[in-house]
């Protein structure tokens, strides 16, 4: 586990950034499991046996490990993967294994990262009482609809959960002003004018809802 000002130096890097704080941490964590996945852990025996158990990934885990164009580890986790689920499917002809048995069981990325998630957010949490801390949030581009439903359901401090709701409810209506100018200049008679900040309003609204994780 990361040490405590490591992990508030890594916030810091990533409010810092275009994105959610919290998506953008996930992001850097996915990446560096499924490259240690591929290049350090393919023979690891403990982390194969959690990929066999749930027959591999999830779609999205499945085809962004598929991107990465590794042919040799991919060509070993599948057939691991496969071999798994011909034996059990011969369970389920013979009887030994039971249909409602034969059930869909969390992708070990996705398990890896969700236990990180709340993590991140406790961090988070624990920062936010920092004054300095706190101003870095507000020049941020803030959480995403996942994250801060996230950070209200961890947040046991009804100041700080309003302080928060406040900033957030600041950020969005910025944003839809970005995006009632940007509404504005497709009218052709403005069209001739230059675009501003809300030219990628269209862009952030979409990480402001859905985050950029997935």
């Amino acid at each position: 586990m990361e040490a405590e000002d490591i992990l508030q130096a890594r916030l810091i890097d990533a409010l810092d950034g275009p994105d959610c704080a919290i998506c953008s941490l996930l992001q850097d964590q996915e990446g560096r499991f499924i490259d240690s996945l591929l290049y350090d852990l393919v023979n690891d025996a403990e982390v194969r046996g959690r990929i066999m158990s749930s027959l591999g990934f999830c779609d999205y885990h499945a085809w962004k490990i598929n991107k990465h164009g590794d042919v040799f580890s991919s060509s070993i986790i599948y057939e691991g993967i496969l071999n798994r689920l011909a034996e059990q499917l011969r369970e389920i002809e013979t009887g030994y294994l039971k249909i409602r048995e034969f059930q869909e069981i969390p992708c070990p990325i996705c398990q890896n990262l969700t236990a990180s998630e709340g993590r991140y957010v406790m961090a988070f949490i624990s920062n936010l009482s920092k004054e300095n801390f706190y101003q870095i949030y507000i020049n941020s581009f803030g959480l995403c609809l996942r994250h801060l439903r996230l950070f209200l359901h961890l947040c046991r401090d009804k100041k700080m959960r309003n302080r928060v709701l406040s900033v957030e409810v600041e950020k969005i209506e910025s944003l839809l002003l970005d995006l009632k100018e940007l509404h504005r200049k497709y009218d052709y008679r403005f069209s001739s004018q230059p675009v501003g900040k809300e030219a990628d309003s269209w862009i952030r609204a979409v990480k402001k809802v859905n985050g950029v994780r997935r």
